[in-house]
Order: C-alpha cells, then sequence, then structure tokens
C-alpha cells in the first residue's frame, strides 16, 4: 500500500501511518497487537472515494512503545493528534475490536472530530470471559511463547466456517509476526480498563457490525454496547472475530451506505 511514512508527536513518540485515497477522510483504527494492514481489504476498496488513514498504534507495527501503564484513552489522544497534524478532521472513525474501543474513547474525549463510528467486533466493557482471554494472551506473550499465541489468536479470531472454506488461512495466518511483547501485554490491559457504560453516551451517529460466531466478543457483548449508544445501528453477520474479513463485500456495503447517510461533509 503507497503512502506509507511516520510522524512525531508533541511526547515524541513516533507514529506509522499509510494515507491514501482521497475525498472525506476516513481513521481507521486497529486492533490488539495488530498493525495498521489489518484494515487494507477496506482501504482498497474505499479509497477511490474516501482519505483513508490507517496506522499503528503505539506498542504494535512500527510505532513506539506505549506508556507504562497504557490507557485507552491515551491511544485515543494519538489517533486524535495525528488526525489533526495531517488535517483529517473531522472524520469518520472505523475502528475493530479494541481499535473500536479506542474509536469510542476517541468519539466521548473530543466529539467535535468524529462524525461518524464505524465499529466491528467490538464491545463497552469487557465481561468474564474477554477478561479471562486476555490474561491467558498475555501470559502466552511474557512466556515468549510466540507460536501457541498465534495459534490461540487464529482459534479465537476467525470462525471455524471460514476456516473450512479457506484453508490456506490457516498458514497465512500463523506465517505473521508474532504481537507478543510488552506493547502487546500493555495493550491487554488497557482493553481491561474499557468501560463506557458508567459514562455520558457517544453523541456520534453508530454503525456497530458484529460476529454471530465471533469467539472473542459475545453477541451479548455486541447487543450491550448497541444498546449503550442512542441511534446505534447493529448488523450481525455469520463471521467470527474480523467480520470484514470473512464478509468483505457485505461489510463494505454496510459502511458506503451508513457514510453516506450522515449529514455534513461526509453527505
Amino acid at each position: 500500500m503507497p503512502g506509507s511514512s511516520s510522524i512525531e508527536l508533541a511526547d515524541g513518540a513516533e507514529i506509522a501511518y499509510e494515507l491514501v485515497g482521497s475525498g472525506p477522510p476516513l481513521v481507521f483504527v486497529a486492533g490488539l497487537g495488530d498493525d495498521r494492514t489489518l484494515f487494507e481489504p477496506l482501504v482498497e476498496a474505499l479509497a477511490d472515494r474516501h482519505t483513508c488513514l490507517s496506522f499503528d498504534n503505539r506498542g504494535s507495527g512500527t510505532s513506539s512503545a506505549p506508556p507504562n501503564p497504557c490507557t485507552l484513552g491515551a491511544l485515543a489522544d494519538d489517533a486524535s493528534e495525528l488526525a489533526r497534524a495531517l488535517g483529517l478532521t473531522p472524520a469518520v472513525v472505523v475502528g475493530c475490536s479494541m481499535g473500536g474501543a479506542i474509536a469510542q474513547e476517541w468519539a466521548l474525549g473530543r466529539p467535535d472530530e468524529v462524525t461518524g463510528l464505524v465499529l466491528f467486533n467490538t464491545w463497552a466493557r469487557a465481561d468474564t470471559h474477554m477478561r479471562l482471554l486476555l490474561e491467558h494472551w498475555t501470559a502466552l506473550s511474557r512466556d515468549g511463547n510466540d507460536a501457541r499465541l498465534l495459534e490461540s489468536l487464529l482459534l479465537f479470531c476467525l470462525s471455524p466456517h471460514y476456516l473450512r472454506q479457506n484453508p490456506g488461512a490457516v498458514e497465512e495466518f500463523l506465517a505473521e509476526p508474532s504481537p507478543a511483547g510488552e506493547g502487546f501485554e500493555l495493550q491487554a490491559a488497557a482493553c481491561l480498563g474499557h468501560d463506557i457504560l458508567p459514562r455520558e453516551p457517544i453523541g456520534a451517529p453508530t454503525l456497530i457490525i458484529g460476529g454471530r460466531n465471533d469467539a472473542v466478543v459475545s453477541v451479548e457483548s455486541i447487543e450491550e454496547l448497541a444498546s449503550a449508544i442512542p441511534g446505534a445501528q447493529l448488523h450481525l453477520l455469520d463471521t467470527g472475530h474480523v467480520a470484514f474479513w470473512e464478509r468483505l463485500a457485505h461489510s463494505i456495503t454496510l459502511l458506503r451506505v451508513f457514510v453516506a447517510r450522515l449529514d455534513g461533509p461526509q453527505h
């Protein structure tokens, strides 16, 4: 993907990013351990009508290490500073998993910068299952168990149906670099601290897309998030944890229709 670069934030941190396309801005926020390439299928489809910004959160890819402790609010501040420096606010923010939680923090902290949210496979607060899973992944990372961590991520992130239909996805997934390390562990700890339920509701128009077969974020958690955001649109697809990997065309259509209906510069 062209347009790779990096920028230094006010505190000296380096954030790596990709900027492609032209038109109203879409800012893509990646999940736990993921780098900016997570969104390549969406960016390739949407850059014909939008300026698409994707980047590595601190602790992922080639961006700087996160602070210790790390919060999703701090990662949202990074996203905000990057987008403002590039002249891309206000924007529609698209987040997946942890990235969706970061997008929520951004919309709550700087509502004037977020004209809409598209939230894939994310949550309002971590339930018991997610807490146990994040602690399990953290333990694998701390033990230096890179292969086992990748295998566990594979099993929880891709649905059995998708793996049956796409056997080559196993080799492709396991060939990726392991996200294990302190950055991954600090991001996981930050996920545990995310909880929007006691706070003022998000005011931005919101599209929520979840997977009925998501083994990371339950349907109940997705529905809880939708109930917490007034007017949120909820679509549940027959997918695992990354809906746009398994149902790309459907995800693109939902995103295009949602963005087209927004008022203001995104209309």
